[in-house]
């Protein structure tokens, strides 16, 4: 379970670096907001499953964050992942 949670971080990490590359094209607003979206999703669904659970099938946030809010720990930082 913990490689699969890191292997989202991965995921979440290069959707977060399309933001970063795309962030002063005009005109990709809406695919820049996507990315930033999948960023924090793939993110929270990480935590998730690093605590042995099933994230539910959803892009809801709000929802997802719910669900973090709950963990006590999140060890998982960027340098472990990257």
């Amino acid at each position: 379970m913990k490689e699969l949670a890191k292997q989202r971080l991965l995921y979440a990490e290069t959707d977060r670096r399309a933001c970063e590359q795309l962030v002063d094209t005009a005109g990709l607003e809406a695919v820049i907001a996507f990315h930033a979206q999948q960023t924090i999703e793939k993110a929270l669904k990480a935590i998730i499953v690093y605590h042995d659970q099933t994230p539910p099938k959803v892009h809801d946030l709000v929802r997802l964050a719910a669900i973090v809010r709950n963990v006590d720990e999140v060890p998982i930082t960027d340098t472990d992942a990257f």
